[in-house]
């Protein structure tokens, strides 16, 4: 079972680097159907890599968002944000920075409401990690 895993991470990380190329090379769509296999891949692998699984879903969710595609962007970083609470304590800056995203795209939609509470949980989780007195 290993075996597999290990094979199907390692397709993954070459499907991972292919997109990267198109997505240096601002083809987006391309790097988009790549990292969605990324994904696909990094999800059928028995023994599950969720960090690799939250940044890819988190890299399509920038993608979308950089296309003007708010609700599939939205629905990546949902995914995202998911995962990282299941392998991450709540009150981390990588999950702060993933309801940032999500506020943004909130703001960007009109959503302000709902912006707002979630720019106050991710200000919150910030302060708890970073103390009162930080710059960040």
């Amino acid at each position: 079972m290993k075996d597999f895993s290990s094979a199907v991470g390692n397709l993954a990380v070459t499907l991972c680097n292919i997109a990267l190329v198109h997505q240096d090379k601002a083809n987006l769509d391309m790097a988009l159907e790549v990292y969605n296999l990324t994904l696909a891949a990094r999800k059928a692998q028995p023994i599950r890599d969720n960090p690799d699984i939250a940044w890819t879903a988190e890299t399509i969710g920038m993608l979308q968002l950089k296309k003007g595609n708010h609700d599939a962007a939205m629905s990546a970083f949902h995914e995202a944000l998911e995962v990282k609470k299941e392998y991450q304590e709540n009150n981390t800056i990588d999950i702060a920075r993933t309801l940032n995203n999500l506020d943004n795209i909130h703001f960007s939609k009109v959503s302000l409401e709902e912006a707002m509470v979630m720019y106050l949980e991710a200000l919150e989780i910030k302060r708890i990690c970073l103390g009162n007195n930080s710059e960040d």
